[in-house]
């Protein structure tokens, strides 16, 4: 019993003292359900556009005292994350090392393009990296997370328990949201919700980007402002960061209003809370 108990403490111990960054608060949230003892830190608040983020000097020192760096993945992040891997000089966490941990490893993944090329505008040909929107996807993407924590020798026993009961609890939500969710009908600016067709049975009809990642002309608004009389979308869904100049003028044309989600949590967010709400906005009536 004496031997067991000490065992408990020295491992215990042990994690107290290993410290893991994650790029999004949702995957800080996920680390602590999995191992409460590790010191967890985000680098991003959930209100910037992950794509577009600077490599700064406090991003590279909080990497450069990490044990684990755990991102989103699916190049989401590779506008800044690789340089700021590189300047931190933390063996620890470059690419190859087990300190280094992508959380869409186990995702199954959507919008995998084998034949890329620019005019596509920006697209993801390794798959949509907005999976974290979607329970069942954060599902699997706690698997890869938990993964990464038995590199750092954490009790495996105890990570698989309480894996496990964050699975429950992500499914439970999942389950309760598909009771109360009714299949709609919208417009979207962005590729953000895609995910959420399968989960939810909601059918995004038409985006008001012609090409991803390029602002829409005056003249395809127009177009799809007359093309919106026919399909009748009950609302446009659109990312936090989404221009709402282009947002206004498209709802100037069709008459159609639009809701600005939040794609990510706040830090120390509740996660389960979060897709809730995010769910409930999406779905109500306009």
């Amino acid at each position: 019993m004496y031997i067991k108990t000490l065992l408990i403490f020295v491992l215990s111990f042990s994690a107290y003292g290993q410290s893991v960054v994650t790029t999004l608060p949702e995957f800080a949230w996920v680390v602590k359900n999995l191992a409460p003892n590790l010191k967890v830190i985000s680098l991003l608040e959930g209100t910037e556009d992950p794509h577009f983020v600077d490599a700064s000097p406090g991003f590279v020192f909080k990497v450069a005292k990490a044990d684990l760096v755990v991102f989103n993945g699916l190049q989401l992040e590779i506008g800044w994350l690789p340089k700021i891997l590189e300047l931190s000089g933390n063996e620890k966490v470059q690419m190859g090392s087990k300190g280094y941990c992508d959380a869409s490893k186990d995702v199954q993944k959507i919008e995998v393009l084998n034949n890329f090329n620019r005019s596509m505008g920006d697209v993801h040909p390794v798959g949509n990296p907005h999976y974290s929107l979607s329970l069942p996807r954060m599902i699997e993407a706690a698997q890869s997370i938990r993964d990464c924590l038995v590199l750092m020798d954490i009790d495996e026993v105890k990570l698989n328990e309480n894996y496990k009961k964050l699975a429950e609890k992500l499914n439970a939500k999942f389950v309760e949201l598909k009771t109360k969710i009714k299949p709609q009908n919208f417009y979207v600016y962005h590729r953000e919700f895609n995910y959420l067709k399968k989960d939810f049975n909601l059918d995004f009809l038409k985006s008001l980007e012609k090409v991803p990642g390029v602002l829409p002309s005056a003249t395809y608004l127009s177009k799809l402002a007359i093309e919106s009389k026919k399909d009748k979308p009950s609302q446009v869904l659109a990312g936090y960061t989404s221009p709402r100049k282009i947002l206004e003028k498209f709802k100037e044309l069709a008459h159609i209003d639009y809701v600005k989600i939040p794609l990510h949590p706040k830090p120390d967010e509740d996660y389960l809370d979060f897709i809730e709400k995010v769910m409930l906005q999406i779905t109500k009536n306009p």
